[in-house]
């Protein structure tokens, strides 16, 4: 998955949007700050749907941000039982929440994408990263150590690396899930 060129085409996407999603990262930090994280979920799903529009060629607004919270039921128990998992399993010695993380971040495109309800989303995030397992926690761990550049980075650095890392999921998502249709964007030329 790193050979993939994933965060190489979300850092492309960020720039090339980078009012709606610079702007949707402070708000998530913003809401997770007010809301404990409860609210994680949804905001999760919103980065997701954008990114999705943008792969579609489609117009990303900030509104999009948002679209997560359409869903709320489902989003909003994604998150916590996501939030919950990685916590739990980060307390058995780190490497646990690692696999946790990997294998159900991409609850939250099925829901936004699929308009699946919270048991299939988790259902599908399992069946699409146990093939390899091994290629999406190594994303995850590159993925959160770009994290902690951006806490490095005086802490301003994490308002563009939150809506990399979700972009970069929703990338991988898109590229795994519709595969005919990315190498058919890749024989146009429309995928660098």
């Amino acid at each position: 998955m790193l050979g993939a060129g994933y965060i190489k085409r979300a850092w492309t996407i960020l720039w090339e949007e980078a009012g709606p999603f610079i702007l949707g990262g402070l708000i998530l930090i913003v809401i997770n700050s007010i809301a404990s994280s409860i609210l994680t979920g949804p905001m999760i799903a919103g980065f997701m749907y954008m990114t999705l529009r943008k792969l579609r060629g489609e117009r990303v607004t900030l509104g999009d941000a948002f679209k997560g919270f359409e869903n709320f039921v489902n989003t909003f128990v994604a998150g916590l039982v996501y939030l919950l998992m990685v916590a739990v399993g980060t307390l058995f010695l780190i490497i646990p929440g690692i696999v946790v993380g990997a294998m159900f971040i991409y609850m939250f495109p099925f829901i936004v994408d699929k308009n699946m309800d919270f048991a299939q989303a988790f259902k599908a995030s399992l069946d699409l990263t146990s093939r390899r397992l091994l290629d999406h926690c190594l994303f995850f761990v590159v993925l959160i150590l770009i994290q902690v550049l951006g806490v490095l980075a005086f802490g301003i650095g994490i308002f563009v690396t939150i809506p990399l890392m979700y972009i970069a999921f929703g990338v991988a998502y898109y590229n795994l899930v519709y595969p005919s249709v990315v190498k058919e964007k890749q024989n146009k030329g429309e995928v660098d």
